[in-house]
């Protein structure tokens, strides 16, 4: 038996070393892929790239462009197509091409700015009036592939991936092609991932790179004979150019110009006189689906296999028997890397020494334990949501034989100063229409760092010209707030639903305040304001008095924010606190008003989630004046959109207030990224009452239906609502409303 297993044996070491002989008289064919760019339609490449291991087909070189880079670069460090099918499925597509931070990932500052200015505009004064590089910075989509490709953060050529790998881009300088084959991956692929316009252009090695696949060339077939493929297999995921019958309207005009634009660049790639290593092009049937279906990950993919298939009879020539395959398989595993190295410290680069020293410092609890991807990019994501910088990306370092932990913070060239603009359109059938244009200056780190002076003005049927100083203590979340504040706005006087007068109030105010911030969901503010009040008649008798007189007030606010959104939340609550001390206030010659009295008032909106689309929101409201005869101007008032929209604009006013509503939203749409969010339709009931004495307190009631639309430019409502008595209102608006 000894005998006869060590003859076995030893028929066996023959068998191996022949087969390796053999393999080494006639090498197999080097087989490289090139995956072309076409944002949500490079999906395909996925099920291309299942459809090769499920019939043995070896890829030992990857060249990409755009999606095709990405696509192949995950490809190139060992993801299965298994796992790449999984991952683009699971990944939030309408968070990464979001053009600025989420509102729950905001700074307490930066969540007053959006609700102030509820759009995507954001421009910079830096050197003078300029407009970002792309509609979205690239922080999301860096800080996806930074945590994507951690265990290769310090492989510096591509050469040594699991598959040797390039990526394309275009040097927006030089006007020509750049091949990436070496520098951080996350980088090189965030680069070739960046649409011109779109994304910010990414810097590597002095050069402005942007994505190469709508400029120089989409299927980078020289690129993959170049790294020494025998056998070039191009996959084209390119959109075919329009019929004809398309070409009747600017957006099908301005398409067709960027097909064009491909087209000779498509064929070139494709010419087998040009690339004789070409041999097999995959075209999948992508049907309808566009560059922004990226949603559609398991229709496309499942295309991609389908394409890969009606190829079949060309592909299995090159397919490996079972032992070559697992031979090759494991060759490929043992260059992959899947642990990464606990840092021991961290660096941060990029920003200047005391920006540098606070952000380690906040970062300084990833040193000495295994890096928590989720928790270090929270920590990120809320250093970007301060809105002070453009990104923020982060990888392994070496110093001294130790590693650490790299974070690369990207300035703003554009900004500071920060300038939001916002554009307000109200009109309702109660003859009030609101026009007006505003806009914030922010000033950042003004005398120290982290502090900010924000300038503010409105022109229109509001005009405004205010300013704060903003100046946190020391490092801690105390700050000091001094402003000034000149304001006129228009009020109207009602007499049994009918507009009776209408006046003009000239409000200026200094003040100061001191508070306190707990980052990033709430505030409280303690403070006192002196000033002037004059409310002039415009419209109306002129029996009807006018009101001028000193102001002072001292205050205290709490406002609490947790949801996600500024305009329509699925989760979360707002809720606002308001004490004052009224020591001083204009009152009527001869009357029997009190100008020193004390109010109270809050208010809490909650937003519950109901499955996928659907949302409840509850709120509440109640104000309290501890006087039975309270100065002019001051009272609370009820009426107008979503605050009884039954109601004309502050149509009722009293000395004390009560207001309740549930409104039901479903969300009924998705704006293409970019554009936009949600749109949503909702419907609500609301009831409220404003009295002076308790017996007074008679309610009123009204039911309302709308639809809001999140757009780039801002917010857009469309409703109306019907009251008691059956009144009626009709709503439009544009920008701030609520």
């Amino acid at each position: 038996m000894r005998i006869c297993a060590a003859f076995m044996l030893f028929l066996s070491f023959l068998t191996a070393t022949g087969v390796q002989g053999e393999e080494a008289k006639n090498p197999r064919l080097r087989i490289g892929v090139a995956l072309s760019g076409g944002g949500a339609r490079g999906f395909a490449h996925i099920g291309v790239l299942q459809w090769f291991e499920e019939h043995r087909i070896p890829v030992d070189y990857v060249a990409g462009t755009s999606m095709g880079g990405l696509v192949g670069g995950m490809y190139a460090m060992g993801m299965s197509p298994e796992q790449l099918r999984e991952l683009t499925t699971h990944i939030d597509w309408t968070d990464l091409f979001r053009p600025v931070p989420a509102y729950d990932w905001l700074s307490y500052r930066r969540k007053q700015d959006r609700r102030e200015y509820p759009n995507h505009l954001e421009l910079g004064l830096r050197g003078g009036l300029k407009v970002p590089p792309g509609l979205n910075s690239g922080h999301s989509i860096g800080i996806l592939l930074d945590r994507l490709t951690l265990p290769y953060s310090q492989v510096s050529n591509f050469d040594d991936l699991p598959i040797p790998f390039r990526c394309l881009a275009t040097d927006m300088v030089e006007a020509k092609q750049i091949v990436l084959d070496h520098g951080p991956l996350a980088v090189a692929l965030q680069a070739t991932m960046a649409i011109p316009g779109v994304f910010a252009p990414v810097e590597v090695d002095g050069k402005i790179l942007v994505s190469d696949g709508g400029l120089l060339k989409n299927i980078p077939t020289d690129v993959a004979e170049q790294m020494g493929a025998d056998v070039v297999i191009a996959v084209d995921i390119g959109t075919p150019l329009a019929k004809r019958e398309a070409l009747d309207s600017l957006g099908g005009i301005l398409g067709q110009t960027i097909g064009v634009m491909m087209e000779e660049s498509t064929r070139q790639s494709l010419d087998p006189r040009l690339h004789p290593n070409l041999k097999i092009v995959i075209s999948p049937e992508l049907k309808k689906f566009t560059t922004f279906d990226f949603t559609a990950v398991k229709e496309i993919t499942d295309l991609g296999y389908q394409g890969a298939e009606a190829k079949a009879s060309e592909l299995l020539q090159y397919a490996l028997t079972e032992q070559e395959w697992q031979r090759h398989l494991e060759e490929r595993r043992s260059r992959m890397r899947k642990t990464v190295p606990i840092p021991e410290f961290v660096q941060v680069t990029g920003v200047a020494a005391d920006a540098e020293k606070t952000i380690r410092g906040r970062l300084q609890e990833n040193a000495g334990t295994p890096i928590d991807t989720s928790l270090l990019v929270a920590d990120l994501d809320q250093i970007w949501g301060e809105g002070r910088y453009a990104g923020l990306s982060y990888g392994l370092t070496e110093q001294e034989g130790k590693s650490g932990l790299l974070v690369h913070v990207r300035d703003k060239k554009y900004a500071p100063p920060i300038l939001n603009l916002g554009l307000e359109l109200n009109n309702t059938e109660t003859d009030i229409f609101d026009f007006n244009l505003r806009a914030r200056v922010t000033m950042m780190d003004v005398f120290s760092h982290g502090s900010e002076w924000r300038v503010d003005g409105s022109l229109g049927s509001r005009i405004l010209a205010g300013t704060e100083y903003y100046k946190l203590l020391g490092t801690t979340h105390f700050f000091v707030a001094p402003y000034a504040l000149y304001e006129r706005t228009k009020l109207g006087l009602f007499f049994r639903e009918e507009q009776v007068a209408q006046y003009q109030i000239n409000d200026k105010q200094l003040g100061a305040d001191i508070g306190y911030t707990f980052e990033p969901t709430s505030e409280v503010r303690f403070g006192y304001a002196i000033g002037h009040l004059d409310a002039s008649r415009t419209i109306g008798v002129a029996l009807l008095p006018e009101v001028s007189g000193k102001t002072s007030v001292l205050r205290t606010q709490w406002i609490l924010d947790t949801v996600d959104s500024p305009v329509v939340a699925t989760h979360g609550a707002r809720a606002s606190l308001v004490a004052r001390w009224i020591f001083d206030s204009p009152t009527l010659e001869g009357s029997l008003t009190d100008s020193s009295f004390a109010q109270i008032h809050g208010r809490l909106t909650q937003f519950l989630p109901v499955g996928k689309k659907n949302t409840l929101v509850f709120t509440g409201e109640v104000g309290h004046s501890f006087s039975d005869n309270i100065a002019p101007f001051e009272d609370f008032t009820l009426g107008g959109l979503f605050h009884v929209s039954g109601l004309g604009r502050d149509e009722l006013r009293g000395d004390n207030l009560l207001y309740g509503g549930i409104t039901y939203l479903r969300k009924i749409a998705q704006m293409p990224p970019l554009l936009g969010e949600k749109v949503s339709a909702g419907i609500w009931y609301e009831i409220g009452s404003v009295y002076n004495d308790e017996d007074e307190k008679d309610a009123v009631q009204s039911i309302s239906a709308g639809v809001i639309a999140e757009t780039f430019l801002g917010p857009i409502f469309i409703g109306g609502s019907y009251g008691e008595g059956g009144h009626t209102n009709f709503y439009f608006a544009i920008g701030r409303f609520f």
